[in-house]
């Protein structure tokens, strides 16, 4: 046997070293000036609360699963880079460690790994320089003796699947692709590869983002979820440290005079200056107990004296409070913990009260007039709205017509309201001027139906779910009618109409139920994972949203129209005629048909956009 394969056989003969990690850390680490703003040899007392991180690590732990759940400026990338230098140095084996995506796995490998590889005697003797020949040192593989280090990204579902490893490092899980080509989330993938080795360890960590989609914020709370506590300087009780506990004073232009820790036990004044004595003394305590996964919670509050000062996170506070999105980003970034989004429905109820009486049926300000149209299995309805300047609505009247829209029946019906013409304030006779029916469920009819009238501007859409989409996208001839369907992005049309609508905007008639109301705000935002991302969409609350879609439609037609409100005001004379309220039309209902509804009910369509629009010269 050659005495290549019998010193790889003495080391892997070797029993596990008992030397803990944050000892080794002590003795071997050092910091270089690129990549720490204190260089020199590490310390664990600078920041004592990853010393039993370190050491749940270590060989000599019975702890496999290892989670972190941070802030920022608290040191969680030294943990990673402390434990793969130990495995260098004296427990080698097969480690993967995997970033969000291959492009940063690189990155962090030069600006990080490397250079906390070379800064280290002990580990650059053992990884040969990557500028020699045949050398096992590359970006993305770090070959020593007995083992290697492969960095990938949780984008790449062959690096995932690359070899079994005992060692796995997965850096800001959150940020993390949802679904890696297909085959499922990233984190579970790159766990089943440390399935094989009984004396596996792995490590999670990463800053939270949104509350229920937050993978950190996940695997912590299936862990033993500790907190790191310590002393109070005056009374010596122990204390995790909170936000709500941080004092500050401003003086009279704003700018921030003082800012303290209040005790939880004493409420006495802990200044910035005793951190160094409370981290030193500190101890983590777990509040779920028993677990087999070692979860570990810190925010920047705990930031080392040099770092990050509770000055600075107070001011960092006070500049997010005036952007939603920077104080998304706080929370996560300073306290360590998940946002939670506020999902906001509008009010029916205010809608309601918002009614109403308009002195004719279309008040002075409206420009134009269009409608939208929603099939349903038993019935069509419709929504009749007015345009005022820069796409200001006023909904004049919400229709339902009964009958099977498999029939011609509810079609007339619906041919002879949008015809009749409508009495305006200024007493001119307004009419319809386009008209948008979804086409999302009974398309082959809606189509055949709006194919005859598409000169009058009568037009079918159909909601499309891709991100980007324009509220009105190109029409398409590819159905057997030869009709235009217009791709219609109904995400960017509802953030406007919504945002109409809280800002008290959207104008109603009075002659509109409660009913008309619950449908209208029968949608909310809610986050959702999407391609491996989360983005923003609009869910039902309520069964029915009919009212929405009709509103959303008509908008959708007035858009197609691209108006010219300047020259359509010179068309209007300026002075409104007085006289009396008039009554919508009623249009007769018609019974449903029983048993010749053959489809049924679609769910609904889930979709997205972005601001293009088609115009039509008037």
């Amino acid at each position: 046997m050659s005495d290549v394969y019998l010193t790889a056989l003495a080391e892997g003969l070797k029993p596990d070293p008992l030397v803990s990690i944050s000892e080794w850390a002590d003795q071997y680490r050092y910091l270089t000036s690129e990549a720490s703003a204190e260089p020199g040899p590490w310390r664990t007392a600078r920041t004592p609360y990853l010393q039993e991180i370190m050491d749940c690590l270590s060989p000599s732990s019975p702890v496999r699963r290892v989670v972190m759940m941070k802030g920022s400026q608290v040191g969680g990338t030294e943990v990673g880079l402390n434990w793969i230098g130990y495995q260098i140095h004296l427990s080698p084996g097969p480690a993967l460690c995997v970033l969000p995506t291959v492009e940063i796995g690189k990155r962090w490998s030069r600006q990080r790994l490397q250079p906390a590889i070379d800064s280290s005697q002990v580990l650059a003797d053992r990884v040969s320089p990557a500028r020699e020949r045949d050398s096992s040192n590359t970006i993305q593989s770090k070959g020593y003796p007995g083992g290697i280090i492969l960095i990938t990204g949780s984008n790449s579902a062959a690096g995932l699947r690359s070899m079994p490893v005992k060692y796995l490092l997965s850096d800001e899980i959150d940020a993390f692709a949802g679904d890696v080509d297909g085959e499922g989330d990233p984190v579970a993938l790159a766990e089943v590869r440390t399935h094989t080795y009984h004396s596996r360890k792995v490590l999670l960590i990463s800053t939270p983002t949104i509350r229920g989609f937050s993978r950190i914020e996940r695997e912590f709370e299936l862990s033993d979820q500790r907190y790191y506590h310590v002393p109070c300087p005056l009374c010596g009780e122990y204390q995790k440290l909170v936000w709500a506990q941080v004092k500050f004073a401003r003086d009279d232009a704003g700018k921030v005079t003082d800012v303290y820790y209040e005790c939880v036990h004493c409420q006495g004044r802990i200044d910035e200056h005793h951190k160094t004595h409370m981290l030193a003394h500190g101890h983590w305590v777990a509040e779920n107990p028993g677990q087999e996964t070692a979860g570990f919670h810190i925010s920047a509050l705990y930031s080392p004296l040099g770092w990050l000062s509770w000055g600075e996170i107070v001011a960092k506070f006070l500049d997010s409070k005036k952007d939603t999105s920077k104080l998304k980003v706080w929370t996560n970034t300073m306290l360590g913990e998940t946002w939670t989004e506020d999902v906001e429905q509008i009010d029916d109820i205010e809608l309601y009260e918002r009614r109403q009486q308009y002195p004719a049926r279309a008040p002075m300000d409206v420009l134009c007039i269009t409608a939208g149209v929603d099939v349903q299995q038993d019935r069509l309805e419709a929504s009749i709205v007015g345009w005022g300047e820069h796409y200001t609505p006023y909904v004049l009247d919400h229709q339902i017509i009964y009958g099977d829209p498999q029939l011609p029946e509810a079609w007339s019906q619906l041919d002879r309201l949008i015809q009749e013409p409508i009495k305006h304030e200024s007493g001119a006779m307004f009419n319809i001027v386009s008209v948008m029916v979804d086409a999302g469920y009974l398309p082959d009819v809606v189509l055949r139906w709006t194919v005859a009238r598409e000169p009058r501007r009568i037009y079918a859409g159909k909601g499309s779910s891709e991100t980007g989409r324009p509220v009105v996208g190109r029409a398409s001839k590819n159905n057997q009618a030869r009709a235009s369907l217009f791709s219609l992005g109904v995400d960017t049309a509802k953030d406007v109409i919504f945002a109409k609508m809280k800002a008290g905007m959207v104008r109603f008639p009075e002659h509109l139920d409660l009913e008309y109301f619950k449908q209208l705000s029968s949608e909310v935002i809610k986050p959702t994972w999407k391609m491996g991302r989360i983005v923003r969409r609009y869910v039902k609350v309520r069964e029915r949203n009919e009212a929405l879609d009709c509103l959303i439609y008509a908008y959708a037609s007035a858009v197609l129209l691209n108006p010219n409100w300047a020259a359509l005001k010179d068309l209007i004379p300026q002075e409104p005629v007085v006289q009396e309220p008039e009554k919508p039309a009623q249009v007769q209902p018609v019974e449903p048909v029983p048993n010749r509804i053959q489809q049924a009910r679609p769910k609904a369509h889930v979709r997205g956009t972005n601001w293009v629009t088609q115009g039509v010269k008037w």
